[in-house]
């Protein structure tokens, strides 16, 4: 072997493991281009309902869009996600964190309503002169694990906790637990647009409850969204798919409350800010709220994209591996809902089948019947369909559709599957 080749073995495994991460993109959803350069802090201590306003500044404006972040188990302490809430106020927005328990001895089925009173607390506080007006018509809300949960539990039932209808729900690895479950969330408001973000290596809740929104919320199918995100081993440090990867604990004091448990230690022990926090959660949180209230950045929210899936480059411009996102881009169009043969169907909601109603028979027509993710699940062709023609459903509960097609003509329709 010569030197040349010699120095090419040697060498080779520091250019594998010598290769960095992308930094913070300088433009678009998630990049450090910001609109303003300062927050504003404020604390209210109630007992066990506290809560902390962070509101933009340099320059500071007179409304803003309104998000709530819900932390997840015992992460009282909000320098647990300061990084992540700085970008969202640099970005414009008002974040209110509520404290929803006080430590860790407080039941699980008190969180619901803390959540919910700190919340019109804050909202209430906003309104008051010297601080930022929160634009209560643009309301979100983001939760990671337990406070995954309840931001879904308070979206489905806003009017019943006094809150704003929410408009962009986050979900960050949701918890899945019957003690915080709703009994169903099949009637979750329609336009409200939903990201369900989990990491593949997540073990600690996995994916368990952001399947259950996935198949059961009944909303815009365009604007649901299960995404996953994936570890990469390929440079230095390597990127994580874990249940902490959210957690993103600043180096300035400014959001440590001085209050330390198992979880808050736990965030500091594994913190990071890297990629999974630039090209996952914060771009599809900022792209989130852009494409709910502004109607911009949408690719970047919805829609497996390249734009959504992109994750950044390691410094050999090696692609770092890319979101996946449900439903996928090739099955998604199946979801749009379409009305232009005229069928209906019957019972829905249905149990085992459901049945077709035409006004003539369709002659030489096609049944495709889809999952809630786009996935085909039976396909029949050259079918004469009159009224009474029945379409037998699979067994697990969930909503499905169903595309019919004679020609050009076609019908899609959304069926719900109960017991």
């Amino acid at each position: 072997m010569n030197i040349k080749s010699l120095l090419i073995l040697l060498l080779s495994p520091f250019v594998l493991f010598g290769q960095s991460q992308s930094s913070q993109a300088l433009i678009g959803p998630g990049s450090s281009d910001y609109t303003h350069g300062g927050v504003t802090e404020y604390f209210k201590d109630s007992a066990s309902l506290s809560y902390w306003i962070y509101e933009p500044s340099q320059p500071q404006p007179d409304t803003a869009d309104l998000v709530i972040f819900l932390h997840g188990m015992g992460q009282i302490n909000p320098m647990v996600h300061a990084e992540w809430i700085t970008h969202l106020v640099k970005k414009g927005n008002i974040v209110v964190y509520p404290k929803y328990q006080d430590d860790l001895n407080v039941p699980t089925d008190s969180f619901m309503s803390f959540a919910s009173k700190s919340i019109r607390m804050s909202i209430a506080e906003l309104q008051t002169a010297g601080h930022v007006t929160p634009n209560l018509n643009h309301f979100a809300i983001i939760g990671h694990s337990y406070g995954g949960t309840i931001a879904a539990n308070l979206t489905y039932d806003y009017m019943a906790y006094n809150i704003p209808k929410v408009k962009a729900l986050m979900v960050a690895q949701g918890y899945y637990g019957t003690d915080m479950l709703l009994p169903s969330y099949v009637n979750f408001p329609y336009d409200t647009k939903i990201q369900l973000v989990v990491g593949h290596d997540d073990t600690t809740v996995e994916d368990d409850f952001g399947r259950l929104l996935m198949d059961s919320a009944n909303v815009n199918p365009a604007f649901k969204n299960l995404i996953t995100h994936y570890a990469d081993a390929y440079g230095s440090p390597s990127v994580t798919a874990r249940h902490d990867d959210p957690t993103c604990i600043s180096p300035s004091e400014d959001y440590n409350s001085g209050e330390f448990n198992y979880w808050v230690v736990g965030a500091q022990f594994l913190n990071k800010v890297d990629v999974t926090d630039y090209y996952c959660y914060w771009k599809l949180s900022e792209a989130l709220l852009n494409c709910t209230f502004y109607n911009t950045n949408c690719e970047y929210a919805f829609g497996d994209t390249p734009e959504q899936r992109f994750m950044g480059l390691w410094s050999d411009s090696t692609a770092i591996v890319e979101l996946t996102v449900e439903p996928n881009a090739t099955t998604s169009t199946h979801l749009i809902q379409d009305r232009t043969l005229p069928i209906s169907f019957y019972p829905n909601p249905s149990s085992d089948f459901v049945q077709i109603e035409v006004e003539q028979i369709i002659e030489a027509a096609t049944i495709q019947l889809f999952s809630s993710l786009g996935q085909l699940l039976l396909e029949q062709k050259g079918i004469a369909l009159k009224t009474g023609y029945k379409i037998d459903l699979p067994a697990a509960n969930g909503f499905y559709y169903i595309k019919i097609q004679q020609g050009n003509a076609v019908y899609t329709s959304k069926i719900l599957k109960l017991e």
